[in-house]
């Protein structure tokens, strides 16, 4: 009886093999480990992201205050994979809570120094250089210093500030956010940004000094172009992640990206909401800077560079 069942079965296994080979190739082939798990995350991964902002945001909303004020605190510490949220944060930056209202406002500034650092590696790799590499580490040091100043951690932080300060000039593109946290409520906290803010502002003072040569007009102004070119090829893109984040930039250059206001008006109308409300808000603040101030004037900003 289990000799005959045996030989049932290894008559419909030839058969299987014979009908496709690949069957008996698949039985035999070892499966990775987690490839199912990798496979299994690969599909649901933005779903699950979403899922996971939709319920922070829903926490921010609720009526548990501590709940809400760790929910930003999460948001923050998310980086650019909030920037879909960010909405959601600024629409609740005047939270009745000051904690919660502290900590959505964190979370703003957190994000937005996350897309920020994207966006001008992101544009000096497209642009085909531009930056040398210690220029590009620069950066990222400075948005990491920022994270532990506004975290929870008041010993990392005050460290965080002291290299803040040892940096000098090359962090002035923290100097506001320093600026904003001068009141911390940790009185070593406070003193180590108020210190860092004053080296800072110092060493942006020296760069003024016969000494130390001034950056070339023209190279600045080309440089520039080049940007506010590779700004508009994105706006203009299929990718609307991209062509929101070019908006915003372009709208930080304020004056110096008047050439892109017939770009800009041209996608008004921009079938994406979140890429039309960055466009408007572009729009605005180009305009508004160009009322103010001519874009040939000295002063030359930061995000140009």
């Amino acid at each position: 009886m289990v000799c005959m069942f045996k030989r049932i079965l290894s008559l419909v296994l030839l058969v299987l093999f014979a009908v496709d080979p690949s069957v008996g190739q698949e039985l035999r082939r070892p499966v990775p480990r987690g490839e199912i798990l990798e496979e299994s995350n690969s599909i649901s991964g933005e779903e699950n992201l979403d899922r996971k902002l939709k319920g922070l945001t829903t926490l921010i909303k609720g009526p548990d205050l501590k709940k809400a004020e760790r929910a930003a605190i999460v948001l923050g510490q998310m980086g650019t994979n909030a920037e879909p949220a960010l909405s959601d944060l600024k629409m609740l930056k005047d939270h009745p809570d000051s904690s919660v209202r502290e900590a959505i406002q964190q979370a703003i500034i957190l994000i937005e120094q996350a897309i920020a650092q994207i966006e001008e590696i992101t544009a000096v790799s497209e642009a085909g250089g531009g930056q040398p590499v210690d220029e590009l580490a620069s950066m990222r040091k400075r948005y990491q210093l920022m994270t532990i100043v506004l975290g929870e951690n008041d010993q990392l932080a005050v460290v965080a500030a002291q290299e803040l300060a040892e940096m000098g000039v090359e962090a002035i593109r923290c100097l506001p956010d320093l600026m904003q946290l001068r009141n911390h409520p940790n009185a070593e906290v406070k003193e180590a940004i108020n210190q860092a803010t004053i080296k800072i502002k110092q060493s942006e003072t020296n760069l003024n000094r016969p000494n130390i040569p001034a950056r070339s007009e023209s190279s600045f102004l080309e440089n520039l172009e080049r940007k506010i070119g590779l700004l508009t090829q994105l706006l203009h893109g299929e990718d609307a992640n991209k062509a929101r984040r070019a908006a915003t930039t372009l709208g930080r250059l304020g004056a110096y990206a008047a050439s892109s206001l017939d770009d800009l008006n041209m996608e008004r109308d921009h079938s994406d909401e979140r890429v039309r409300a960055a466009v408007l808000e572009a729009i605005q603040k180009i305009e508004t800077d160009i009322a103010q101030k001519s874009p040939t004037e000295d002063a030359q900003p930061d995000d140009a560079q």
